[in-house]
């Protein structure tokens, strides 16, 4: 008994060993293999309209005007055309505008919908701005959220900027704001920015199957608890994705940036926030900056992970700034990146595991020196 006993303890050892080696061998794996991150959606071609008590047809801008005035909240349906209007146009109550066919609807001007009053529910669907004139815009955004208001719906939407507008979608108040299946093009700064500068939202934002190109800045712009997923960027003038001032317990999953000098940009504050599943380049600098936090004060980045991704760049793969505290990067396969791999200078409990360089001969996989060293 006591034979079968140890022999059935060694046999339990060894399996314990071979499942370490295994599972060590698939991470390692996993590290040399490119990561093709999940497409987003494009906006819906068709859809069946709400089949609901309150509802109006519209067929042109004088009657959009006047639907929009009408007690209570109902289903506003936009016929197939182009609808103008002298400046932005304010939607004073939380109406749902529905394109009678997704794209067929023209919007030439910005709708901003805000309050000092607590407000819900404004839904837009299937709408397609084409905007060329800032004058028509409330704060350079095709559409404006503000004050109060919570849990705005976009959905199958187009924004076309023409280098004229700044936003596709300016939301100063996130509260509850869930975006799915939009492209944004020619936007003079962003296109989707959702910060509530110095304060924290009480419920999540959601952005999914998000395609912007084209800005004169930055692709997105996340300043609050949020969960995105499925987010393609290409071709903005300075990073592809922002992070920063209260970005807390957010998820970045599946997005693909290139032809940007910086993938994303993590400034203060971003904590407790995962990036996974995502392929930065190759026509990109650096793939991913996470800010210093100002003299004596702790990083931009906090405990945060960054894992699951391809990162080919021309400069720098990761560089995390003076004090960056926490942050954890797991199997990501860096190539190109002349500079170095990963920059580390004078982080605070910083690691990289289970990770892989493809680097020009004689760069250094990880570097502990300032960005600024050749």
């Amino acid at each position: 008994m006591k034979i079968q006993s140890q022999s059935r303890i060694w046999s339990l050892f060894i399996a314990a060993c071979v499942s370490c080696v295994i599972s060590w061998s698939a991470v390692a794996a996993d590290a040399n293999t490119e990561v093709k991150p999940a497409p987003p959606a494009p906006p819906k071609t068709e859809y069946s309209l709400p089949a609901t008590k309150y509802f109006i047809g519209v067929k042109n801008s004088e009657e959009l005007l006047k639907a929009l005035k009408i007690k209570p909240e109902m289903d506003i349906i936009l016929d197939d055309g182009v609808y103008e209007a002298e400046r932005f146009v304010k939607v004073v109550r939380g109406h749902r505008l529905w394109a009678k066919h997704p794209g067929k609807a023209v919007i030439k001007f910005g709708f901003i919908f805000g309050s000092n009053w607590k407000m819900s529910g404004a839904e837009f669907h299937g709408l397609n701005f084409d905007v060329d004139n800032p004058k028509k815009l409330f704060h350079n955004g095709c559409i404006m959220i503000w004050g109060k208001v919570s849990n705005v719906l976009i959905e199958d939407c187009r924004f076309n900027g023409n280098k004229k507008a700044r936003f596709g979608i300016l939301a100063r108040n996130p509260d509850g704001l869930t975006v799915r299946r939009v492209v944004v093009r020619d936007m003079a700064e962003c296109g989707i920015m959702a910060v509530k500068a110095k304060l924290q939202i009480e419920k999540t934002v959601v952005l999914e199957d998000i395609d912007i190109a084209r800005t004169g800045r930055c692709g997105l712009r996340v300043g609050n608890t949020a969960t995105v997923r499925r987010v393609k960027v290409r071709d903005c003038s300075s990073e592809g994705i922002w992070t920063g001032n209260l970005c807390e317990k957010s998820v970045f999953e599946d997005f693909d940036i290139d032809k940007t000098v910086l993938g994303v940009n993590i400034e203060n504050v971003t904590s407790n926030t995962t990036f996974s599943r995502f392929s930065i380049g190759p026509q990109v600098k650096t793939g991913f900056t996470c800010d210093w936090g100002g003299k004596g004060k702790i990083g931009a980045a906090r405990n945060c992970r960054i894992q699951d991704g391809t990162i080919s760049v021309t400069d720098k793969g990761i560089y995390m700034d003076d004090a960056t505290t926490g942050v954890t990067i797991n199997n990501v396969l860096f190539r190109g990146a002349s500079w170095g791999g990963v920059g580390m200078f004078k982080t605070v409990d910083c690691k990289v595991e289970n990770c892989h360089f493809e680097l020009p001969e004689g760069v250094k996989t990880i570097r502990t020196d300032h960005w600024k060293t050749k």
